[in-house]
């Protein structure tokens, strides 16, 4: 089982592997300061032994965490609109359940449908990436949807994407441009300054720009 990283550790990790340490270095400066730290007095309100490191894995494995996770920030994100309302759940297997104050609550969105249901929603899914944004979207008129929710990815874990909740609109409907599924997008902002260009990306900015 791999070993759950704290944060701060994340971050020494990476800080010394960017400033030129090789990992077997980091590997020998971490283990130092375990040494150091085991060795000080019983009277010093020392809880617990620390653990000393065998081999570099851990240390490659940490730095390949957050750099993957750096490195998704520094891209341009896309934008995805998404729905929360299941037509069925083990609970109630007639008519449509909403999903989305758990999703709030838990931080995260799925799909109400299983992976070889409707195989190009799962192909959206799965090109979600950390710092894409997601829009949660209800049908709320002829042509028309209501934007309930936008937050940004955090990460992944199988069929579950996590995700932190920056906002909750309260009256924001704008026009449906063919997003009445479970997942649609990826989105991006286009290039150029024609009426066509102008009005998708004013359209786009009309949802993910919070207010």
């Amino acid at each position: 089982m791999r070993t759950q990283f704290t944060q701060d550790y994340l971050d020494k990790v990476y800080t010394l592997v960017e400033g030129g340490m090789s990992f077997e270095e980091v590997l020998e400066e971490f283990n130092k300061k375990t040494r150091e730290f085991n060795e000080r007095p019983p009277d010093s309100c020392k809880i617990k032994r620390l653990r000393i490191l065998g081999s570099s894995d851990s240390i490659r494995y940490a730095y390949a965490i957050e750099k993957m996770k750096r490195d998704a920030y520094k891209r341009t994100p896309r934008y995805y609109i998404v729905g929360a309302t299941w037509e069925r759940t083990l609970e109630k297997k007639y008519g449509a359940v909403d999903k989305l104050p758990e999703f709030l609550e838990n931080g995260y969105w799925c799909m109400g449908w299983d992976d070889g249901d409707i195989p190009y929603f799962t192909e959206r899914r799965a090109s979600i990436q950390i710092g894409d944004y997601l829009a949660v979207k209800r049908l709320n008129g002829s042509g028309i949807i209501l934007i309930r929710a936008i937050g940004k990815v955090t990460g992944k874990m199988n069929n579950i994407v996590m995700v932190d909740w920056l906002y909750q609109p309260s009256n924001l409907v704008v026009n449906m441009r063919g997003c009445m599924g479970t997942i649609h997008g990826p989105f991006d902002l286009k290039e150029g300054d024609d009426p066509k260009t102008t009005s998708w990306n004013q359209w786009l900015m009309s949802i993910f720009t919070l207010r």
